[in-house]
């Protein structure tokens, strides 16, 4: 943020630039930390979080998928991907979203 408010004074971006140049930085900052620690929970739960607020519905729902694959005992994982399930309107993930309650590892 310190950064981001020097940019904007500094180069008399607006702010909407500014945001978006961030953005897309820690976008790319993301996925050379997941390129170079694919199996990395808190990396790939960033990434996901990025694609989220960008509308990169499908690109977000591949690293949740990921996240479950790669930490089957971490509950924000699967968190993520039900969630992202629940709320995709590109394509049908009822079964997915079905068979992932019933495999859940946390449930009573």
């Amino acid at each position: 943020m310190i950064v981001e408010n020097w940019v904007v004074r500094k180069l008399d971006l607006p702010k909407t630039a500014a945001e978006r140049l961030f953005t897309d930085f820690e976008l790319r900052l993301a996925q050379t930390a997941a390129d170079t620690h694919p199996n990395d929970i808190d990396i790939l739960t960033w990434l996901g979080t990025l694609y989220t607020r960008q509308d990169r519905d499908l690109e977000a729902l591949a690293v949740d998928r990921k996240a479950v694959t790669v930490a089957p005992n971490n509950p924000i994982a699967y968190y993520n991907l039900v969630v992202r399930i629940l709320f995709s309107l590109e394509v049908d993930l009822e079964p997915e979203y079905e068979k992932l309650l019933a495999e859940f590892p946390f449930a009573s």
